[in-house]
């Protein structure tokens, strides 16, 4: 087979499996920061640890990447990017938690031997009767036709002396309902106990640096590996293409580019389906906001499948020949008894080459340095690629970090399970890119827009785009849980209707503990 056609397949193969990887960690930070008790501060560092390697070391690997075999440049920053997920996926292991323990049988046990003691026939005593049992003089009624409280519509006769004796707690026969309801309260405390996780704040200290240090670290690896696939494949594919079938090199990258991160999200969702070890306990499902997805499992893959695919193109041939080959070459076209190999120009073409096909490089490090920053600077002298450049970065700035924490905001604002989100994601994914792939064709085409005019068309699309973006404000701050919860404080917990079809006394309650992280 064509040495250019192996190399293509062995690229698009590791370049997919980058861009799989590097979105992955969007579907995974949730249950990171659950599992080892990391704070969402400090989870938004770790994530950006990858960008904080990519950005000083990418100029760099384009410099001296260049100058080298970028074939092995290429295959070196894979092989970082697999070891990074190993490494990540490690700390599941390195830094073990202590399981959760969910005691799904003494709650249910005790509630049905509560529920077991009501008559079938059970006559609900209104707060009416138990207060005239209380307050037979009607003290607190009197107390409060003469109190001055906020105009608010109760749905039950209890919230309303409820917040009368939330501001009269000195009044005597509130203190009577306190005393008479004390013992209700302790008995759900006790039923509590049994569900509750021994010491957190012990765990959170033990458990939360050694993981944190590890996946920090895996980042910043994965970083710098990330800085040559894309940084030197589209100038090597620039050098060895032929400039009619450019345009579909260069499509077929992007498309995989996009495709990478919607193929992560959809594994990531799959994967969150699975409990962290296998096993989860009793009555614990995905929908339950203790559930830690088997996040680990993606690094791990990735690590593996991206690992040897990135040996092979670490030891790629290079695409120069020897003086021998040169004239068995030159001989056999002269004669016409061959046709002459296409080759690989895995050096830049456009940098200064010695005779023998390798690029110049400076021999003492001033000069080194000195060419270093000419080329940097003959870049940024550039009008089109200084502006391009700060669009990128403030395009980067408005999306980074809304994609990485949405799917935290929407399972507490809307009570919406991880891999719900993620398939979300990765349609929305789908349809915003064939939606803007095939709205730019158009536009370029019937227009022929070109240089400044294709430039003003990207800004305008730009521009939509942040007033769009707005939108997001109007989603407002009041979640469903927070809207239960005020809710709840009014009634007590109660409603003013029941249905009739629910059948209340034979149907225990069973209480739930839900952890926000700060």
């Amino acid at each position: 087979m064509d040495r250019v056609i192996v190399f293509f397949i062995l690229f698009g193969i590791v370049y997919f499996l980058e861009s799989i990887g590097g979105f992955y960690m969007t579907s995974a930070v949730v249950y990171i920061e659950k599992q080892f008790q990391i704070p969402s501060r400090l989870a938004g560092t770790m994530v950006s640890a990858g960008d904080f390697a990519y950005i000083p070391v990418v100029v760099f690997t384009s410099y001296f990447g260049g100058k080298g075999n970028r074939a092995r440049w290429i295959g070196g920053g894979c092989i970082l990017i697999a070891i990074a997920n190993l490494m990540i996926s490690s700390s599941n292991f390195v830094f073990p938690v202590e399981e959760f323990h969910l005691d799904g049988n003494n709650v249910p046990t005790a509630l049905a031997y509560e529920t077991a003691r009501l008559q079938n026939r059970s006559e609900v005593v209104t707060f009416e009767k138990f207060l005239e049992k209380v307050d037979p003089k009607g003290e607190l009624q009197a107390a409060y036709a003469g109190q001055k409280l906020p105009k608010l519509h109760f749905s039950s006769p209890f919230s309303k002396y409820q917040l009368l004796c939330f501001y009269e707690e000195k009044n005597t026969v509130c203190k009577r309902i306190t005393e008479l309801l004390s013992p209700l309260v302790s008995v759900g405390e006790e039923l509590m106990a049994g569900k509750r996780t021994p010491k957190p704040n012990a765990l959170k200290e033990k458990s939360s640096a050694g993981p944190f240090i590890t996946i920090f670290t895996g980042l910043l690896i994965l970083g710098v590996g990330r800085t040559m696939p894309f940084s030197l494949g589209l100038p090597l594919m620039d050098d060895n293409v032929k400039k009619k079938n450019l345009p579909v090199y260069f499509a077929g990258m992007f498309f995989v580019k996009i495709l990478g991160p919607i193929i992560g999200l959809l594994v990531g969702s799959g994967l969150n389906r699975v409990y962290v070890n296998f096993d989860p306990p009793q009555g614990l499902s995905p929908l339950d906001p203790a559930w830690i997805g088997c996040w680990w499992l993606g690094f791990f893959i990735f690590g593996i499948l991206l690992l040897f695919p990135s040996i092979a193109l670490f030891l790629f041939p290079s695409g120069t020949l020897s003086e021998e080959e040169e004239a068995a070459e030159a001989k056999a076209a002269e004669n016409g008894t061959g046709p002459k190999k296409r080759r690989l120009n895995l050096v830049d073409k456009h940098v200064r080459k010695r005779s023998d096909g390798k690029a110049f490089m400076p021999e003492t490090v001033e000069d080194k340095v000195r060419d270093f920053f000419k080329t940097i600077y003959s870049v940024l002298k550039s009008p089109i690629y200084t502006g391009s450049l700060i669009g990128r970065i403030l395009d980067v700035f408005a999306f980074k970090g809304f994609f990485v924490f949405l799917g935290k905001y929407m399972e507490i604002q809307f009570g919406i399970p991880q891999h719900r989100i993620q398939q979300s994601m990765a349609v929305s994914g789908v349809v915003g890119f064939a939606i803007g792939v095939g709205t730019g064709a158009f536009a370029m085409r019937y227009w022929k827009l070109q240089g400044r005019k294709a430039a003003g068309w990207v800004g305008v699309c730009s521009l939509v785009a942040a007033c769009l973006s707005f939108l997001n404000a109007g989603v407002g701050c009041n979640s469903v849980l927070g809207d239960i919860g005020k809710q709840s404080i009014l009634n007590n917990n109660t409603f003013p209707m029941c249905r009739p079809d629910c059948v209340c006394d034979t149907m225990p309650l069973y209480p739930s503990v839900y952890y926000r992280n700060p």
